[in-house]
C-alpha cells in the first residue's frame, strides 16, 4: 500500500530537520575543543601525579574536591587522550539521557513521536555552549546535572531515595548545594535530610580514605579558587562586577549584596513554581541560580540553560505566544553563538568596545539572570510529568 502526499511529506521534513540538527551539533563541536586537549587531559595527569604520592594541589590544575579526584583514578590506568574521549562519550551518554527525560513527557502530551522530538532535542542540546564545552573539557558538571536530574525523578515518584542525587553532586562540585537550600525551603523534609546525609557521608567517606588530600581541600584549595575572577569565561555576579569595575577592585559588600538579592530572588521563585507543580522550573531556576551567585562560574556550569528553552518552548506553544517563542529563540541563539568569546578582553580592558561589548562579555550572567528573575511556570506541567500509571487511573476515573 503506497502511503501518502502528506505523510511523505512530512517524512521528507523530518528528515531534513533531524538532518539539519546533526548537522549543526556537529559544526558546533569541531569549532570547540576536542576531548585530550584541555581541561580533562590536564585533571588526568594531576589526578596520577597524586597516584605517585605528590600533593594534588601542587599540580598546576583546577582543585578537584576529593571525591571527584577519587571518581577519576579509575582513569589513571590507561593513557590521557583515551580517558578525556571516554569521558566525552560518558557525557554524551548522560546528555541525551537527561534530554529524554524532559523532552519525553512534553513530547507525549503534545502527541509528537518523542523518539523524534528527543533526536532534534539532543543534537540541539549539545551545540550550545555550555555543553559542548563539558564534551570537549569533559568537566564532571554533567555528571552532576544527571545527579539531580534522577532527584527530579525521584519527586515525581515519591520515591524514598530523593536527595541522594543531589547529596553526590553536592560532594562533586558543590555549587548542587543550593537544592538542598531549595528542598528546605519547600519543606521537603526527607529529601533535604537524605541529600544532606549523603553528601556529608560521602565527604567524611573520602575524608578517611584521602585524609591529607581532604585536608588540604578544605582547608586551602577550595578558598583559593573561590575568588572572584574577571575573566570572560566567569559568568557569575562576582565575575560581571569585576569587568564593571575594569581592575578596580569590587567592595566586598556590593557583591555580598547582589549576590544574595539574586539568591533570594532564584529560591523565592523556585518555590512558587514548585506550589504551582511545576517542578522542572524550580529545578531549573535553583540550577541557574546556583553559578550566578558563586565567586567563579565558567560556561559549563550553565547546563541549566538547556532546560530552561524546553520550558519556554512548551509555553509559547501552550500559550501561542509569539513573544515567549521569540523569548526562547533568543535565549537559544546567545547559548549557540556565545557572544563571550566575541567581546572577550584578556587584558582587563572591559570597557573598550563600550555598552555593546560590556553586554556581549556578560552575556551569559545576563540570560541567567533573565532567566532566574522572570522564568515563567506552566500550569499544565504537573500532568506531564505525572508517572504513566497515574494517568491511567486518572483517565479511568473520568
Amino acid at each position: 500500500m503506497s502511503s501518502s502526499p502528506v505523510s511523505d511529506r512530512r517524512r521528507y521534513l523530518r528528515t531534513v530537520g533531524l538532518a539539519v540538527a546533526l548537522g549543526a551539533a556537529l559544526v558546533a563541536i569541531t569549532s570547540n575543543q576536542l576531548p585530550g586537549t584541555s581541561d580533562i587531559r590536564t585533571l588526568h595527569e594531576a589526578v596520577v601525579w597524586w597516584t605517585q604520592g605528590e600533593d594534588l594541589y601542587a599540580y598546576p590544575a583546577d582543585p578537584l574536591p576529593p571525591f571527584a579526584a577519587l571518581l577519576l583514578l579509575p582513569l589513571t590506568v590507561i593513557p590521557a587522550e583515551l580517558a578525556s574521549w571516554l569521558v566525552a562519550i560518558a557525557n554524551l551518554v548522560l546528555i541525551a539521557g537527561c534530554v529524554w527525560y524532559l523532552v519525553e513527557p512534553v513530547a507525549r502530551r503534545r502527541g509528537w513521536s518523542p523518539q523524534f522530538a528527543a533526536a532534534l532535542a539532543i543534537p540541539a542540546a549539545v551545540a550550545i555552549s555550555p555543553l559542548r564545552d563539558i564534551l570537549g573539557t569533559g568537566q564532571l558538571t554533567m555528571l552532576a546535572a544527571a545527579l539531580v536530574i534522577c532527584d527530579l525523578v525521584g519527586i515525581r515518584r515519591g520515591a524514598r531515595w530523593t536527595g541522594v542525587g543531589i547529596g553526590l553532586a553536592t560532594a562533586l562540585t558543590l555549587a548542587p548545594a543550593l537544592f538542598i537550600a531549595y528542598l528546605a525551603v519547600t519543606r521537603q523534609w526527607r529529601a533535604a535530610i537524605t541529600a544532606t546525609a549523603t553528601a556529608l557521608s560521602t565527604i567524611v567517606a573520602c575524608a578517611l580514605v584521602a585524609p591529607d588530600t581532604s585536608w588540604a581541600y578544605w582547608s586551602g584549595a577550595l578558598w583559593e579558587r573561590a575568588r572572584p575572577a574577571d575573566g570572560a569565561i566567569n559568568q557569575s555576579v562576582a565575575g560581571v562586577l569585576e569587568r564593571l569595575y575594569n581592575e578596580q577592585p569590587v567592595p566586598g559588600l556590593l557583591w555580598f549584596t547582589f549576590a544574595l538579592l539574586v539568591l533570594a530572588v532564584g529560591l523565592s521563585r523556585a518555590y512558587t513554581a514548585h506550589q504551582e507543580g511545576d517542578e522542572l522550573t524550580a529545578f531549573t531556576i535553583v540550577g541557574l541560580t546556583a553559578p550566578l551567585v558563586a565567586p567563579y562560574a565558567g560556561l559549563h556550569h550553565l547546563v541549566w540553560i538547556a532546560p530552561a528553552v524546553l520550558l519556554l518552548v512548551d509555553l509559547a506553544l501552550s500559550r501561542r505566544s509569539p513573544w515567549l517563542g521569540l523569548a526562547a529563540a533568543g535565549v537559544y541563539a546567545v547559548a549557540l553563538l556565545a557572544p563571550v568569546w566575541t567581546f572577550a578582553h584578556p587584558t582587563g580592558h572591559h570597557w573598550d568596545d563600550g555598552v555593546l561589548g560590556m553586554l556581549g562579555e556578560n552575556s551569559f550572567a545576563l540570560i541567567a539572570l533573565l532567566l532566574v528573575t522572570a522564568l515563567p511556570w506552566r500550569s499544565e506541567a504537573y500532568p506531564a510529568y505525572q508517572p504513566e500509571y497515574v494517568r491511567r487511573v486518572a483517565v479511568y476515573l473520568r
